[in-house]
């Protein structure tokens, strides 16, 4: 896979008991086009970068999931900045959580709306998901609340373009989020929800 459409970015941290969901999503989806999904360990305590090595031996085999390992814990946004983003190969970057979860056409539709309208950003909703014990053990732990519209300032998609190494010292996501749409002409925000968020209140 020389040159992905899209690179799905998953900073991972202590999230054993999501990540399963959260990968599966992005694995199962109806994008018919080549995408790579790039998981980087941030130093976790919990056994969640052995648990991707063991559960997903045939796809990191495979080269369609790639998993990478910080050897210290950096934080969420280092991980992003400087170490997921430089690997990404894919004409857009989507930015996928540990917790969350894709809904099935999600690649499909961004990447559809992205080429459709020339979207250097494309901006998504999502749903809240969560478990009784605040802990998502499995699919039928989960209590989707589709009446729950969620816009906010996450990116779902961007250009690789946008990303510059001027964008290095900036020390947080939302500061980051925030110079890449106001310096863009063709920032698009949408109404659909690709995406279910997880209330993550455990490890």
């Amino acid at each position: 896979m020389d040159n992905p459409k899209i690179s799905v970015l998953v900073p991972l941290y202590n999230r054993r008991h999501y990540i399963a969901q959260c990968l599966d999503s992005a694995l199962n989806q109806t994008f018919k086009g080549d995408y790579e999904i790039i998981v980087r360990d941030d130093g976790s305590t919990d056994g969640s970068a052995d648990f991707v090595e063991q559960r997903y031996a045939t796809a990191i085999a495979s080269g369609k999931l790639k998993l990478r390992r910080n050897e210290k814990n950096i934080g969420e946004f280092p991980t992003y900045n400087k170490r997921l983003i430089p690997e990404a190969r894919g004409k857009y970057l989507m930015f996928l959580s540990s917790d969350d979860m894709y809904l099935p056409r999600a690649l499909e539709h961004m990447y559809e709306v992205a080429e459709h309208f020339n979207a250097d950003v494309v901006h998504e909703s999502f749903y809240f998901t969560t478990a009784p014990d605040g802990v998502i053990k499995d699919e039928k732990s989960l209590i989707l609340t589709p009446t729950t519209f969620i816009p906010s300032i996450m990116l779902r998609l961007c250009l690789t373009t946008r990303f510059s190494d001027s964008t290095s010292g900036i020390p947080t996501k939302l500061a980051l989020m925030l110079i890449i749409i106001y310096s863009t002409e063709n920032f698009l925000w949408k109404t659909t929800c690709v995406l279910n968020h997880s209330v993550a209140t455990g490890s």
